[in-house]
């Protein structure tokens, strides 16, 4: 069965009809069968053999039965996943406070990218887990699509369509942090990349299928789609979608347990582009060509946090000369919930807050200082 695309996917009294037929190829299969996801039907499948000289070939046609209606609901709660409004709506408030600048003729705003934020919301990661397993009928499909080479198209949009799995990897990370937050171990774990996580669940998803299912390994997840199969003419996917998500999911966990061993010391300057994710370096650095920003220019901001939702500030003079550059992060995305760290609140009168961390050398309690400005109502902060 290894050698058959989709064996995997197939009911074992179906497997064992097509094995009878290649050993008597005057013997012909046809049959049907439907695949369940908690025992609801999403595809339904069919299977038949022609005999050709001294061997048989194995068609295979499948059918999606998800209705319109549902298709609609499901895009509809896809696009309310991806509006951030806590994020891009704070952006009307900084540019009203960028007028407080003295001696700056314009401000040029680099919006961040807010992915690191709801990448670390347990909840909203696991309702993307749910939407890739809503559209389990598709994934089934491009399982098939991956798990066949004579149409290189079909290979290589099945390869990329599997790249969502990424998901997977984002709820485990995004749960374990919060675990780790919870228990005070975050030392215990690296951070990683966010777009190294992206590119590496990209690149791992469609092997990891092609073994799982071109290898010996499919008998065990043979076994997975058949042990809570209602009838001999049904899968039941339940189990395979719980084992292929922990196994893809715990992956980032691993790298991240396991590079603790081998810290890479992190880049100081806190409000260089430098100290970025791989992508934000990337766009960054390509818009500070285009905005003639050079690199000796002064820069501030991000002394105690550093993330990719951050957004830039480029103040000109009125020759157009970049003097300064601004790196600002929202509030919310930093964490003063320690039990060991006393927060104070001060008035400033700069356009945008800033925090200090001083740690009282006679207690032992870590100080943060949150210099807040008066009247403003802005949630960035240098």
């Amino acid at each position: 069965m290894t050698q058959l695309n989709a064996g995997v996917f197939l009911p074992h009294a179906l497997q064992e009809s097509i094995c009878a037929t290649v050993f008597n190829t005057s013997i012909s299969v046809s049959a049907c069968f439907e695949a369940q996801l908690f025992a609801s039907t999403f595809n339904v499948g069919c299977v038949w053999t022609v005999p050709s000289n001294a061997s048989v070939i194995v068609y295979g046609a499948y059918r999606m039965t998800s209705s319109v209606a549902a298709l609609s609901v499901k895009l509809a709660a896809r696009v309310s996943l991806t509006v951030w409004r806590r994020y891009y709506s704070q952006y009307r408030r900084l540019a009203q406070l960028c007028n407080r600048y003295p001696k700056v003729a314009r401000v040029h705003i680099c919006v961040g990218d807010p992915t690191s934020i709801f990448l670390l919301h347990p909840v909203l990661c696991l309702c993307l887990v749910l939407d890739v397993w809503q559209s389990v009928g598709t994934v089934y499909l491009q399982m098939l699509a991956v798990l066949q080479v004579d149409d290189f198209w079909q290979f290589a949009l099945g390869y990329l369509y599997l790249s969502r799995s990424v998901w997977f990897c984002y709820s485990f990370l995004s749960c374990t942090s919060m675990l780790l937050k919870k228990h005070k171990r975050e030392h215990w774990f690296s951070p990683l990349d966010p777009t190294l996580v992206a590119i590496a669940a990209a690149l791992i998803a469609g092997p990891f299928t092609i073994v799982e299912g071109g290898t010996a390994l499919m008998v065990v997840y043979s076994w997975f789609f058949n042990v809570v199969a209602p009838s001999h003419h049904s899968v039941e996917t339940a189990v395979s979608v719980f084992v292929y998500t922990i196994v893809l999911g715990q992956l980032p966990l691993l790298t991240g347990f396991g590079l603790h061993f081998w810290r890479v010391k992190q880049p100081t300057d806190y409000a260089a582009i430098a100290f970025n994710d791989i992508k934000q370096r990337v766009l960054l650095r390509m818009e500070r060509l285009c905005l003639g920003v050079p690199s000796n220019v002064r820069r501030r901001g991000g002394s105690i946090h550093a993330r990719g939702a951050d957004c830039y500030l480029i103040l000109y003079d009125g020759h157009g000369v970049a003097i300064e550059v601004v790196r600002l992060s929202l509030i919310y995305c930093i964490d003063t919930t320690d039990d060991d760290l006393d927060v104070i609140v001060l008035p400033t009168f700069h356009a945008f807050g800033h925090m200090t961390l001083v740690p009282d050398e006679t207690t032992g309690v870590r100080r943060l200082f949150h210099h807040m400005p008066l009247g403003s109502g802005c949630a960035w902060i240098e």
